[in-house]
């Protein structure tokens, strides 16, 4: 990739961001507002607060997934050489996938929850990987032998992070790991 393509790329994403700010619902801007004073006064256990969190930004992304080359099948992030997870996600998991766990470690280089392309857990996908979405204007920036040579910012919601952080360390401090660690070959 010439650093032209990369400089066009980028004012791409920033405008996608731009159009973002400018059309995103008002009601959803309230909803992402409100959303770490809703959850945190809940009497709900982090469990339940990590579901209503992905519920919501299920709800809130499905706006901002409309200026993103992310689509089904498109799995260039499932590669990373690292997919991080935390304790309540790994549990979180395991509660609404029914699979057996293989106890022997087979890491690989892909997430072990991507069948044929595309993520067999969808609606129980980790926090990372609900987040992580690309506003440049090809897909193409996101695969490995690029993605790390090329920096673009990532679309972020305070109160959605937020919700992240304390939810993650109600139980105490949370350790993370690569999702092929916690899942080997699921």
């Amino acid at each position: 990739m010439t650093a032209n393509k990369y400089e066009i790329a980028l004012d791409v994403t920033k405008e996608n961001f731009n159009k973002i700010n400018r059309e995103i619902p008002p009601s959803l801007r309230v909803r992402e507002e409100s959303l770490y004073a809703n959850l945190m006064n809940s009497n709900l256990g982090p469990l339940k607060r990590l579901e209503v969190l992905y519920g919501e930004m299920d709800t809130i992304y499905s706006f901002v997934k409309k200026f993103s080359q992310c689509k089904k099948g498109c799995n260039h992030c499932c590669q990373y050489d690292e997919i991080v997870v935390s304790e309540i996600e790994v549990e979180y998991i395991k509660k609404n996938v029914k699979m057996k766990w293989k106890i022997k470690p087979q890491r690989s280089k892909a997430c072990p929850f991507l069948k044929k392309g595309v993520c067999s857990i969808y609606p129980y996908r980790p926090f990372l990987c609900r987040r992580h979405l690309s506003l440049a204007d090809s897909e193409r920036w996101c695969e490995k032998d690029i993605c790390n040579k090329y920096v673009f910012p990532q679309i972020k919601f305070d109160q959605v992070d937020r919700c992240y952080v304390d939810i993650i360390g109600l139980d105490g401090p949370s350790s993370f790991k690569d999702i092929r660690d916690a899942f080997p070959r699921a």
